[in-house]
């Protein structure tokens, strides 16, 4: 099915144009192209009715059709990796109290990290923790106030921040180790130059007729044209690209906003013995958000860390015209152009599990002797 354009121009007088023309030549000199001029203006509203008849009245050198150039693709994708911690604390005869924060890169990167507010030992602290533990003294490292101290802090140094997709925005990101360098591509290419129109015409004889007939691509680029004289049908078929080549980009997957390692213990001390003292009983007290522990009674940890993030990706097309010396080269960064930020990873499924698209052929089972 064709879902171009198709145009006949029937012509009997040969146009006197004020640019530049030159003839596609067969047996015969038939064909005209016309070009490259500059796109006609568009009339401007509010365009008086003898404005507009002139305009209905000029006519068209032939019909019109744009060409291919050679342009630059140049790519540049950043990863913004992230770090979603969660964890719930219940108490044996209480309700559950829940916390989560977003944590950005950074926080397990630092390269000088606070004792106060120390991302990795926050994690490992809490992931030891996991499940059931008894408090047998008042205050214990098991009670959640003293276990997550640090919850509070943690989350306000490494809090994530919008990133200006600027130049200035950019820099600073990566300066803080926020934002990671995935892609710098650069790749020729073609696409449409509609900043130029040519015409496709043909010449009359002295007597008769002649006759134009294209198809247009839905881009409006020339896909086909014929030209016939009375008659005697003398073709010349132009015929130019239909599709445009692009450059694949690299297919990445869910990357891991950190490695998290560490070992941590907990030792609860043994509440000393005094002589002649009413026996205490132990308890957790309240703090930063988290619940108090009554005395005599169990907390239960549940404590995740997910790994996600978004990808800003970062995309210029530029004439190689337009290039010192037409070279299509990877350099600088780029930050002008087009840009899309979008998210990345965050598999519920499986914290250690990476994603991928595709399909893994496995071997072929070997076929048993009998």
């Amino acid at each position: 099915m064709n879902t171009g354009l198709n145009f006949r121009l029937n012509s009997c007088t040969f146009l006197v144009l004020s640019f530049a023309a030159f003839e596609l030549c067969a047996c015969h000199e038939t064909a005209m192209v016309y070009g490259p001029s500059i796109v006609p203006n568009a009339l401007p509203p509010g365009s008086t009715d003898p404005e507009k008849s002139a305009a209905a009245a000029k006519r068209l050198p032939g019909i019109p059709f744009y060409t291919y150039r050679g342009v630059c693709n140049q790519e540049a994708a950043w990863l913004e990796p992230q770090t979603t911690l969660a964890l719930t604390v219940t108490s044996e005869d209480g309700a559950a109290v829940s916390q989560t924060m977003t944590l950005n890169n950074r926080a397990f990167h630092d390269p000088a990290p606070d004792p106060a507010a120390n991302a990795p030992g926050l994690v490992a602290g809490l992931n030891a923790l996991q499940g059931s533990h008894d408090i047998t003294v008042t205050n214990s490292p098991y009670c959640p106030a003293v276990a997550a101290a640090q919850w509070q802090a943690v989350g306000m140094k490494y809090a994530v921040t919008p990133i200006p997709e600027t130049q200035l925005g950019i820099d600073t990101a990566v300066g803080q180790l926020n934002l990671l360098l995935i892609t710098n591509t650069a790749a020729s290419g073609t696409a449409v130059d509609y900043s130029r129109v040519y015409y496709l015409n043909a010449k009359s004889p002295l007597n008769g007729t002649a006759s134009v007939d294209a198809k247009l691509n839905t881009d409006g680029t020339l896909s086909e044209g014929s030209v016939s004289r009375d008659d005697e049908t003398l073709s010349t078929v132009l015929t130019t690209l239909s599709t445009l080549g692009s450059g694949a980009l690299t297919a990445w997957s869910t990357v891991k906003a950190a490695d998290i390692t560490g070992q941590a213990t907990v030792v609860a001390a043994a509440a000393p013995a005094i002589p002649g003292a009413a026996p205490v009983l132990a308890h957790c007290d309240a703090g930063g958000g988290w619940p108090a522990i009554p005395a005599g009674k169990k907390v239960t940890y549940a404590f995740s860390a997910k790994s996600a993030g978004f990808m800003h990706d970062h995309k210029k097309t530029t004439p190689l015209e337009m290039i010192n010396g037409g070279m299509c080269i990877a350099g600088a960064s780029i930050y002008d152009g087009s840009f899309a930020v979008t998210p990345v990873g965050g598999d519920k499924s499986d914290d250690s599990a990476i994603q991928v698209s595709g399909s893994v052929t496995l071997p072929k089972p070997k076929a048993t002797k009998k």
